[in-house]
């Protein structure tokens, strides 16, 4: 793992319990919007699984943790898994960035991807593995 969780147990266990396989027959382009679960191979809000994550700590704790420190774990247990965090095809941030910007409700709004499956390309995906957009 490239940094470490920092919060250990509890990120790996909040990350293994937020993120989940869609059991529904179509799968939607974006995650639960009520941010109990996110989706793996959807976009999911940011903001939403960030603010999730922050309900499970301390008021210390939440004061104390950044955003920034949440995509640095959030790398580290996709990578620990084996998945991909925001596939590099999806990417559409600033050059040079791994940021997903979507607009949602005609805001721009910062998503993360958790592809499950990176040693799949693109073009070797399935008609039911493409997002409809």
């Amino acid at each position: 793992m490239s940094q470490g969780l920092g919060l250990g147990e509890d990120f790996m266990k909040w990350a293994n319990d937020y993120f989940v396989k869609y059991d529904g027959e179509v799968l939607p382009s974006i995650s639960d919007e009520s941010n109990i679960v996110g989706y793996f191979n959807t976009y999911v809000i940011k903001d939403a699984a960030f603010e999730n994550f922050k309900t499970k700590l301390t008021k210390k704790q939440q004061m104390d943790y950044k955003i920034n420190k949440f995509t640095v774990h959030l790398e580290a247990w996709a990578e620990f898994w084996g998945y991909e965090l925001n596939p590099i095809h999806l990417c559409n941030g600033a050059k040079g960035t791994k940021r997903i910007i979507k607009t949602i409700e005609k805001k721009s709004t910062e998503c993360i991807y958790i592809n499950r499956y990176p040693e799949i390309s693109e073009n070797d995906k399935g008609e039911e593995d493409v997002l409809p957009f």
